[in-house]
């Protein structure tokens, strides 16, 4: 499971990664935890997890997710050595977006 500190929480996915849009960590990612949406941020932790890379200019395609509740499952079979790759979603791109706007 994704572990850190919980940065902000809301109703919906969207709204609790609103909330936390001006938090300035890459490490950040909105789960369900006990019925609600928060925002976990691992920046100043020692989570292993929170290196696994985005796909996009890997020339790969990802071969693990996270799920709402913020565990990590592999979608195919993953080798020895090869490195984990996620799709971070369009909430990391769009929170990057407004991040250089600022």
């Amino acid at each position: 499971m994704y572990e850190g500190i919980i940065v902000a929480s809301g109703s919906s996915r969207k709204e609790a990664s609103y909330r936390a849009r001006d938090i300035l960590s890459d490490y950040k990612l909105s789960v369900k935890r006990d019925g609600k949406w928060v925002v976990v941020d691992a920046q100043n932790t020692n989570y292993e997890m929170k290196y696994i890379n985005n796909f996009r200019g890997s020339g790969q395609q990802p071969n693990v997710k996270y799920k709402q509740d913020g565990m990590i499952i592999a979608i195919r079979d993953i080798g020895a050595g090869v490195e984990l790759l996620v799709d971070y979603g369009e909430d990391f791109w769009a929170n990057k977006k407004y991040k250089l706007q600022k």
